[in-house]
């Protein structure tokens, strides 16, 4: 049985893109133009936690404009 970890990925608008960045793993950010597509984030996550992307899930927060350089 493979075990789960899961992340917390803030959300911000940012013009037409999404900033995305796990509250758990500042270093793992990525963008993407439709919200829909936030998933794709797990793959930093992997990369930077040595995890298979299958063990990580993620639910996301969607921060009001400006908050995501100053979350910690």
């Amino acid at each position: 049985m493979v075990e789960v970890t899961h992340f917390t990925i803030m959300a911000e608008r940012d013009g037409d893109w999404w900033s995305l960045q796990a509250k758990e793993l500042p270093g793992a950010i990525s963008q993407v133009r439709r919200i829909e597509d936030a998933v794709v984030i797990k793959e930093a996550l992997a990369f930077l936690t040595g995890e298979p992307e299958e063990s990580i899930t993620v639910s996301l927060e969607i921060l009001e404009s400006g908050l995501i350089d100053n979350a910690s």
